[in-house]
């Protein structure tokens, strides 16, 4: 599932890994719930007092163990290849293990992504052999022979080749091992999720025409439209960074500065930099234009603008030991990772203690637009933005 951040509540951490729920997990949990209960359990033994709400509380609760199993074993193999893994999350259309690290190689990607759906087939086996051990006791049947088949399901989804599934991530390794080029295979898988995801809002459109399951169509359409969006994004992530990967922060900084100077008032400051220049985050330097700190925008928001007269720059500034800044031969990439991480953009570049640039995301996005080699890649594929 895509990366993306998700907000969510922390409800346990195994083997170190924090496992959260957003908020849209409680719509499809009740709606799982529900539908054992009325419709799927009833249906599959329709005899007279079935316990058909207690058994689809428990295969609700076991449903969402094995996503987090098939999660875990994502993040398990991950910390196998030396990455590290955030946390995982549980929400309206499955779970997702996040990680922000790049992938080493085709061969770990291919077994990161192979772990989920192994460990999908091996719960699927493991009950469908429950349900045989407990054949003298219907409810405990129904549960573990469902709980078999929508692991079999997961595992067998899951595994069609088209980001952001995993299929479309072992396509991926399969592609880039043979082919030797990282971005040409993200292409292809990416192609790969965007065809299944049209495949599947058809799919859709013909349940509610052809069988009157309006249902269905909605929410084959909302996997759709999720599945195609994580498909575009995922290719443009991976563009984005194999390209700043290959150029450093002084190819890309700003050099025309406006800096704030440390003996300005905060009026002083505004009036004369910020109300011109208007950035999250200016440097603050010395005559000398030795770098000293970082104001930004947040810290002036705290502050009463009727008490900005009574203070300095120096006073409401980050300081240099304290403050994000790159040096000139930082890889791009590692900026932006920094910017993103930090919440500060531009960064200030400093050589030596000497204020020499500024870097933004904007000047980043200026790049990936339009540099030759950029707009060269795009001729090829088609531009990733």
């Amino acid at each position: 599932m895509p990366r993306e951040a998700l907000t969510g509540w922390k409800i346990a951490r195994i083997f170190g890994i924090p496992i959260e729920i957003s908020p849209s997990w409680i719509v499809i949990f009740l709606l799982i719930f529900w539908s054992l209960g009325a419709a799927v359990f009833p249906a599959l033994a329709p005899i007279p007092d079935l316990p058909s709400w207690p058994m689809a509380a428990v295969a609700t609760v076991l449903f969402f163990a094995c996503l987090i199993a098939h999660e875990l074993s994502h993040s398990l193999v991950s910390r196998h290849y030396g990455l590290q893994v955030r946390r995982i999350v549980l929400f309206l259309f499955g779970g997702v293990s996040e990680s922000h690290e790049e992938m080493p190689s085709a061969v770990a990607e291919f077994w990161i992504a192979l772990a989920g759906p192994a460990s999908s087939l091996l719960l699927a086996v493991l009950f469908y052999g429950i349900g045989l051990a407990t054949t003298g006791y219907l409810p405990a049947t129904i549960v573990a022979r469902w709980m078999g088949l929508i692991n079999l399901a997961l595992a067998a989804f899951n595994l069609l080749p088209g980001f952001p599934l995993d299929g479309g991530r072992i396509f991926r390794a399969v592609l880039w091992a043979w082919r030797k080029n990282y971005i040409e295979a993200t292409r292809w898988a990416s192609w790969g999720g965007e065809a299944i995801a049209v495949l599947l809002g058809l799919w859709g459109v013909v349940a509610a025409l052809a069988f009157g399951d309006w249902f269905s169509m909605i929410w084959l359409g909302l996997l759709a439209v999720l599945l195609y969006g994580a498909a575009e994004a995922s290719y443009r992530q991976a563009f984005v960074l194999t390209a700043l990967r290959r150029v450093l922060v002084k190819d890309l900084m700003r050099r025309d500065l406006h800096p704030v100077h440390d003996s300005q008032t905060i009026p002083e400051a505004v009036s004369e930099v910020l109300a011109h220049y208007p950035e999250p985050a200016v440097p603050v330097t010395t005559d000398e234009e030795s770098l000293v700190g970082i104001l930004t925008a947040e810290s002036l928001e705290q502050v009463p603008r009727r008490l900005w007269p009574r203070l300095r720059v120096t006073e409401l500034m980050k300081p240099l030991s304290e403050a994000e800044v790159v040096h000139p031969t930082t890889p791009a990439i590692d900026a932006l990772k920094q910017m993103q991480a930090s919440g500060v953009d531009p960064l200030p570049v400093v050589d030596e203690h000497r204020l020499v640039g500024v870097v933004g995301e904007g000047d980043l996005q200026r790049y990936l637009r339009w540099h030759p080699a950029v707009l060269h890649h795009h001729e090829r594929f088609g531009p990733p933005l």
